[in-house]
């Protein structure tokens, strides 16, 4: 069973994203746009564990999750991975709120470890639009990820209420997301 973890932005916040970002879609060729539906923020790629793991794993995640309060995150402009020339996502970066993120991550890497699910890379939190192909991905003139005249729309934040479990089905059409579990943040005492 593939799985990750992740936080979500409501859906009103993921079609005022997918709204404010058409222009982007119209410049861009060979781009695969990620549904509104399907916005996340991966806290962890767990991988390929068998169910039992992962469930035994779930459950020692909700003592550490229990510490954390909710937050806002928001983001900071558009990004890419990989080259102008060559990218293989499009994406949004994050702003404030990427602390929490990163101390949630660290909170958790013990667990992480002890059950083979820590990837050991550099932590880029981040909000996937699209992803390139291979081939024929084409965006606009040199190597800009906006066309011509586009400024970054105003996104603001959103509140990051919970940390939810998906498991990830890969298919033709793209992956598929299915909730596993999710853990409420607690308020904040301030």
């Amino acid at each position: 069973m593939r799985t990750f973890l992740a936080v979500v932005p409501p859906i009103r916040t993921a079609v005022s994203i997918h709204e404010a970002y058409m222009p982007m879609r119209d410049a861009w060729e060979g781009v695969r746009w990620v549904p509104p539906g399907q916005y996340h923020v991966t806290l962890a790629f767990l991988g390929e564990h068998p169910e039992p793991a992962v469930a035994e794993a779930a459950g020692e995640f909700k003592g550490v999750l229990d510490g954390f309060s909710r937050f806002h995150l928001a983001f900071a402009g558009e990004g890419r991975f990989g080259s102008p020339s060559s990218p293989r996502v499009l994406l949004l970066k994050t702003g404030r709120g990427n602390e929490q993120l990163h101390r949630m991550l660290n909170a958790l890497r013990p667990v992480l470890e002890r059950f083979s699910m820590w990837e050991d890379r550099p932590y880029r939190p981040h909000l996937s639009l699209g992803r390139c192909r291979r081939r024929g991905v084409r965006g606009p003139e040199g190597g800009a990820l906006l066309p011509e005249g586009m400024k970054s729309p105003p996104i603001g934040s959103f509140p990051v209420d919970d940390v939810v479990l998906y498991r990830s089905e890969l298919s033709e059409k793209g992956p598929e997301y299915t909730v596993l579990r999710n853990w409420p943040l607690k308020e904040d005492s301030r």
